[in-house]
């Protein structure tokens, strides 16, 4: 079997790595400015909602049509990603008003999206590449590169 390329897997998978690396910066600048640490974390902040807006606009329409396990698995991540955007909002809010300490939000905000992200990685990720033609997989490739948020590092 030839591999296709570009896979949809590979791609969200590298961009999980990506926004880890952003939300890592962010987490490491606790002694930093309230202004700093708010400019690294609306970077991640804005790639983490671009990516979630990508799923379940575009990707997860698509996903087991028909398939009662993956609709029960689809509505799972939809309600995650709404606990993640819960999260993310709650952090924006407490850097908004200057000095916080946002460290309780950061372990709820990890805790949710690596059990996330390993139901994706590990299971709705891979079905897409095996299951959908090639054609649809480039579609949806560059649809979500489109959609990457731009200038995301200083």
């Amino acid at each position: 079997m030839t591999e296709r390329t570009p896979r949809l897997a590979s791609t969200l998978q590298e961009d999980h790595d990506r926004l880890g690396t952003l939300f890592e910066e962010f987490r490491a600048s606790r002694a930093a400015s309230p202004e700093r640490r708010a400019e690294l974390f609306r970077p991640f902040a804005a790639g983490l909602r671009a990516h979630i807006r990508f799923e379940e606009e575009t990707a997860f329409p698509f996903y087991g049509q028909g398939d009662p396990a993956c609709d029960s698995t689809r509505t799972l991540l939809l309600d995650e990603h709404r606990r993640i955007q819960e999260v993310l909002e709650r952090i924006e809010d407490r850097l908004a008003v200057g000095p916080a300490d946002t460290a309780a939000l950061e372990e709820a905000l990890l805790n949710v999206l690596w059990a996330h992200d390993a139901r994706e990685e590990g299971q709705v990720y891979p079905w897409f590449d095996a299951h959908l033609p090639t054609p649809r997989i480039e579609e949806l490739v560059a649809v979500f590169r489109r959609l990457e948020p731009q200038g995301d590092r200083d």
